[in-house]
């Protein structure tokens, strides 16, 4: 049965392999819409918070992708522009990838363990407008290059918690670019 599976996704010369397997969207963003709408209330992943696990369905992470990609749009990404995301994999990375690809936007992600000079490498070699990261330590890497980055307009922070003494305008909140795309056009 696992073989006959495999060999039923496999891409054939003749026919390619347009389609993920019983759906029918042909893009990312498409099969990720498709996904949400099959079966909203199921599980799509558990986080663990303080030490207990959190479900989150379908029908909220679709939430957080599409406040993110209108709040993305709100603050001025375009069809082909990048964002970066620096981090340990946390749910707010995954919302990021999916919904800059919603907006017609490329993700890339840029290694936690990257130094200052790579990190400034990868976001201006990379052509990020945006980077999101997890959290100060990840933000301290970034401030210290910021003004030599001029394409950088925001750099949006999933963890606020020790962040309070930045005082820099390009830093945003994760959670006040979703409220960005709360708001009623």
């Amino acid at each position: 049965m696992r073989k006959k599976r495999f060999e039923s996704m496999t891409i054939s010369q003749e026919e390619p392999f347009t389609v993920a397997l019983g759906f029918k969207a042909q893009t990312i963003p498409a099969l990720f819409s498709e996904r949400c709408h099959r079966d909203p209330h199921k599980v799509a992943f558990r986080l663990k918070d303080l030490g207990i696990y959190r479900e989150i369905t379908w029908k909220e992470y679709l939430q957080h992708v599409e406040n993110l990609c209108l709040g993305l749009i709100e603050m001025g990404l375009e069809r082909g522009d990048r964002v970066a995301v620096m981090g340990d994999p946390c749910p707010e990375w995954m919302y990021t990838d999916i919904a800059t690809q919603c907006a017609g936007g490329i993700s890339y992600g840029i290694y936690p363990t990257s130094s200052v000079s790579e990190v400034k490498y990868l976001i201006e070699n990379g052509g990020a407008v945006f980077i999101m990261t997890e959290d100060q330590e990840y933000v301290d890497k970034i401030i210290s290059i910021a003004n030599e980055l001029p394409n950088l307009r925001k750099i949006i922070v999933a963890d606020m918690r020790a962040m309070f003494f930045y005082n820099d305008q390009r830093i945003i909140s994760f959670k006040a670019v979703e409220e960005l795309g709360k708001k009623p056009q």
